[in-house]
């Protein structure tokens, strides 16, 4: 553990800007700014308290499973969300969250990401500390026969992130 007065202090302080200062990055908040070992050092402190909270799109794709299985395994909280569509198999998908939900810090949700209010409710049962949106609809030939499932999915939803985003 850290018994700097320092750290301790960056704990109650969110951070407000990265910058470069030409020799390391630094946060800056408002009185002073934190190099990025001190960073660093603090992120490793809240995974080991549990406090830092990952929410992921896509968590049943690919990518969003392997993301997903890398910040669990470092201990992080991650709230996965997906629509769980079938634009591909469903039993892969089902798969990879079951392997998912094998971790104790693991939540999930399924749900449209075009869903405003359900993804409000998310947002509003969890303090996330970043959020990594890799949902996505995929298929280009299906998304010509009906362009506007892709709309929905990948425009509306990603609008109703980054509006959540904002507000908490």
């Amino acid at each position: 553990t850290f018994a700097s007065p320092f750290l301790s202090e960056l704990l109650l302080h969110k951070l407000t800007k990265l910058s470069w200062t030409g020799k390391a990055y630094t946060y800056s908040k408002r009185h002073g700014t934190v190099s990025l070992s001190y960073l660093s050092a603090l992120r490793k402190i809240k995974a080991e308290e549990g406090g830092m909270t990952y929410l992921v799109t896509g968590c049943a794709g690919f990518i969003g499973w392997r993301v997903s299985e890398f910040l669990l395994k470092e201990n992080y909280v991650v709230v996965g969300v997906d629509e769980l569509n079938n634009a591909y198999d469903p039993l892969l998908k089902e798969w990879r969250l079951k392997t998912l939900r094998a971790y104790s810090n693991f939540k999930f949700y399924q749900l449209d990401l075009a869903d405003l209010e359900a993804l409000r409710q998310v947002f509003e049962s969890f303090d996330f500390s970043a959020v990594i949106h890799l949902a996505a609809r995929a298929g280009v030939r299906a998304s010509v026969e009906n362009p506007w499932v892709y709309v929905s999915a990948n425009i509306n939803g990603t609008l109703n992130l980054l509006h959540l985003m904002k507000d908490f």
